[in-house]
């Protein structure tokens, strides 16, 4: 038997910095929303479906277990209860005024088309056709699919930007907007301060690529931009993001 593990001192390997490289710029995220339709149904779940990704750092598969049931509270503290990714129970969200009208402006869109919406009802139900089931919850893959025609629509196609990308987007803009750090890790539920880290990181770099494009002379009207010139590296044209 050996007197100590051999392995204990091999460390695995470094998590990507890329992890964090796909996030949409606020221009982006406004073309993204824009491009629903809310008057068809379909679309009006996918533009919720968005915003809360987009606000509240929701993943694909908390939004498909959630149910109309899981959104409760009264007043300025109404919350969605959210089966988080390794966790045994639920994790509350708290859901800003806007997200909350859109959110009840699509459960009475499915109302007023015949739907029955109790509260063990999907929150985000799937296309229904003559065999579906009553209950039956929206698939990962479905709004994985219906997110990239999304972003294909906006002219959102860089191999960057998927659905996770929209993940990201809270969590830069919420460090962008100078949020305290214990204050974006609860947002995103991250249980190692180290995933949050990666975020802290990528919005520092923008601020600093924002800062030191502010200090570079503007350049002459006959000046074009060459492929590889800096200024154009890793979304720095991007004046904030979505919030």
């Amino acid at each position: 038997m050996l007197a100590a593990n051999p392995f204990r001192t091999i460390r695995g390997p470094e998590r990507a910095d890329s992890h964090a490289s796909g996030f949409l710029t606020r221009p982006d995220a406004d073309r993204l929303l824009a491009t629903f339709d809310r008057t068809h149904l379909i679309e009006h779940r996918d533009y919720v479906i968005c915003r809360l990704m987009l606000t509240h750092g929701a993943r694909e598969t908390e939004l498909c277990q959630a149910t109309v049931g899981d959104v409760a509270g009264a007043g300025n503290d109404v919350q969605l209860s959210l089966n988080s990714k390794g966790k045994k129970k639920q994790e509350a969200v708290r859901l800003t005024p806007a997200v909350l009208t859109d959110i009840h402006a699509y459960l009475a869109h499915r109302r007023a088309l015949g739907e029955l919406v109790t509260p063990t009802s999907p929150l985000l139900a799937p296309v229904r056709t003559f065999d579906t089931p009553r209950n039956a919850h929206m698939g990962s893959h479905e709004m994985r699919r219906r997110i990239k025609l999304a972003l294909a629509r906006a002219k959102l196609t860089t191999r960057h930007l998927t659905g996770l990308s929209l993940r990201h987007t809270a969590a830069i803009q919420a460090f962008l907007d100078k949020t305290p750090f214990d204050e974006v890790q609860a947002l995103m539920r991250h249980t190692d301060k180290k995933t949050t880290k990666i975020f802290e990181a990528r919005a520092k770099g923008i601020r600093r690529r924002q800062a030191r494009r502010a200090r570079t002379p503007t350049r002459a009207p006959h000046q074009t931009r060459r492929r590889g010139d800096p200024a154009l590296q890793d979304g720095e044209d991007a004046p904030g993001l979505f919030s």
